[in-house]
């Protein structure tokens, strides 16, 4: 499984921390991280599953099966889109995350 976590370079060690977090706790996922910036070339470039980021699904960045807009702000919540559902959640928990990538995961 691939993911991608790509969050604004202000909150790098968040995007850091998202990303170990998830290889150390799913080690079989290739996991990589990158900027806003450089978002758009990185889901060209690595086709990734699942996708970790504070964009919307509908920035236009590629068809992937799992979208999570991480809200940066507790008064938003993180929108999830798995296989074309949407779901909200309120300040996901690591665990939350990761059944998410589970949900990607049984899907590919």
């Amino acid at each position: 499984m691939r993911i991608l976590v790509g969050l604004e370079d202000d909150y790098r060690s968040y995007r850091e921390v998202i990303a170990v977090s998830i290889q150390i706790l799913r080690p079989r996922a290739k996991v990589v991280t990158a900027g806003l910036d450089a978002l758009k070339e990185e889901v060209r470039r690595f086709d990734p599953h699942l996708v970790i980021c504070s964009l919307p699904v509908t920035a236009g960045y590629g068809d992937t099966l799992g979208w999570v807009e991480l809200s940066l702000v507790s008064s938003r919540p993180t929108v999830v889109c798995i296989d074309g559902r949407y779901s909200e959640q309120n300040i996901p928990t690591l665990e939350k995350l990761l059944s998410i990538l589970d949900e990607v995961e049984q899907l590919i």
